[in-house]
């Protein structure tokens, strides 16, 4: 009785406490984030340097100052949290406890009762309390970089069509276990061509034992989203032309455009959350589970299953309050869900720490890559530790220099040297 008890006190302070702390954190370093030189935290304006192909430097005035001081404050909060408690329940009790409620949320989707959907997935709060907070940040972020055009627009367009044109030529595709079918299909046949080639060229080999762990446990941590989402909005009707419209035009993916230049500070603060040792294995250790990566392991984009709850009850607001397609079937959503698989985690055969395996790298080293590019990561002192201050990116030699309490990026266009990117 008296582990019950604790256990139930474990729970209520990193429910309360631990949470409060994390959201807190995330919140009060934020500004310092964007208050970083432009260059680092709209993509665009270091895209536009890039393109110049000449040498170029970054300053980051006090930027020792910003980096020791976050890494302080952030050894602090992990120290906090540690205080709070340590957890009665093991990581792998924890992953086999949040399959059970997943496993209860799929089956209260196809009996197609949302409020006992809802009532279950939350259940994982309740035994993996830091996943609320992975939940919350993540979620954020990805509604706000990947959800808001097509929450801005699609609506728009569906009252237009209504308006101008008859129900009869109108046309809808109507969500049904067909749909659902041909939905997982596609997807992981995207992710069998994977293994072998893409854009970026030829896969790296992988053995046959890690591509099949990589099937099923990727299919459990990425693909029961839509085994709980899909069965949910069985008879919701999307209109064929928005959708068409949209895609062919581009608009959310306009807004997502401008959104996502600002991807980068976001993301790397949230990510890098997530791997804090209390924090990491309630949510972002589901999309690790797995040493390395395939595109089996990406779904909209890297995260563990108990991080998508609230990207979930969107797509699902979005299906049952507005009669919308979720975000998450929009074409633009889809596209960076196919980026994802290719371009983040499918491992180029390239050589080692090649800017083409950034996120691969992350994957197998854990501790280092938390963001989206080199120059970040430089700034941050989170590159592989085999890196030192200097990497090869995009045709530069980027290197950080410190210069008493500044930090500088050197970037250094390649002398008769391909690009590596």
């Amino acid at each position: 009785m008296r582990q019950v008890i604790a256990a139930v006190q474990e729970c209520l302070l990193a429910l309360t406490a631990g949470n409060a702390k994390l959201l807190a954190f995330l919140v009060t370093h934020a500004p310092a984030f964007f208050a970083l030189p432009h260059e680092l935290v709209d993509e665009t304006a270091l895209d536009a340097k890039v393109a110049t192909g000449t040498d170029f430097m970054i300053w980051i005035e006090g930027g020792r100052s910003f980096v020791d001081g976050y890494q302080q404050d952030f050894e602090q909060l992990a120290r906090d949290l540690e205080g709070i408690g340590r957890s009665a329940i093991q990581p792998r009790a924890k992953q086999c406890i949040f399959w059970l409620i997943r496993l209860g949320c799929v089956a209260c989707a196809f009996a197609g009762s949302f409020w006992l959907t809802l009532l279950t997935s939350l259940l994982q709060f309740l035994f993996l309390p830091f996943s609320l907070f992975a939940a919350l940040g993540s979620g954020v972020e990805i509604i706000f970089i990947l959800y808001t055009g097509h929450a801005l627009v699609f609506p728009l367009l569906k009252f237009v069509f209504q308006q101008v044109l008859p129900a009869e030529y109108n046309p809808a595709v109507t969500v049904s276990p067909w749909i659902l079918v041909s939905f997982l299909v596609v997807d992981q046949s995207l992710c069998l061509i994977c293994l072998f080639r893409t854009p970026k060229g030829k896969t790296a080999p992988m053995s046959t034992s890690r591509i099949m762990a990589s099937v099923t446990y990727g299919f459990l941590n990425c693909k029961t989203y839509y085994l709980v989402l899909l069965p949910l909005i069985f008879g919701l009707e999307i209109p064929v032309f928005p959708w068409l419209l949209d895609a062919s035009l581009g608009l959310s993916s306009k807004i997502h455009d401008f959104n996502k230049r600002y991807w980068e500070a976001l993301f790397y603060n949230a990510h890098r959350m997530a791997h804090i040792k209390k924090v990491y294995p309630d949510a972002h250790k589901f999309h690790h589970h797995l040493h390395d990566c395939t595109a089996f392991d990406a779904h909209i984009f890297g995260s563990g299953a108990p991080e998508e709850w609230f990207i979930l009850m969107c797509d699902l607001t979005l299906a049952l309050c507005f009669g919308c397609a979720p975000a998450s079937l929009s074409y633009h959503v889809l596209q960076i869900s196919w980026y994802n698989k290719w371009a983040f985690h499918s491992r180029s055969d390239q050589p080692e720490f090649h800017f083409d395996n950034f996120h691969a790298d992350h994957h197998a080293l854990h501790k280092a890559n938390f963001g989206i590019t080199y120059p970040f990561e430089l700034l941050m002192k989170t590159v592989p530790p085999k890196l030192g201050n200097k990497v090869e990116w995009l045709g530069f030699v980027v290197e950080r220099v410190e210069s008493d309490d500044n930090v500088c990026l050197h970037f250094t266009r390649f002398k008769n040297k391909a690009s590596t990117a």
